[in-house]
């Protein structure tokens, strides 16, 4: 009983601007949380574009590579075109 009255006691003592006050910080923290949240989705969203869109520039590159080379030892598409009309 006493504990139960101790209780009343210190909700009727809690003022209204504490109320208000907690709605507050509940409201914040709700917004904090939930820019939380989709900051995470957001970054699971750039991961994922990354985990698809990193071998595709790595392929690129390779190609891109590849033909660099294959140019700079003259192996450029005229010369082995020119090649494949001679052996005719």
């Amino acid at each position: 009983f006493s504990l139960k009255r101790s209780f009343t006691s210190l909700v009727s003592w809690i003022p209204r601007y504490f109320i208000l006050f907690e709605a507050i910080v509940n409201g914040s923290s709700f917004l904090i949380w939930l820019s939380v949240c989709l900051l995470l989705v957001y970054k699971n969203a750039c991961d994922f574009c990354t985990l698809i869109l990193y071998p595709e520039t790595l392929l690129k590159l390779l190609i891109s590579l590849r033909r660099f080379w294959a140019e700079t030892m003259g192996f450029s598409k005229y010369t082995i075109m020119s090649s494949a009309n001679r052996e005719q």
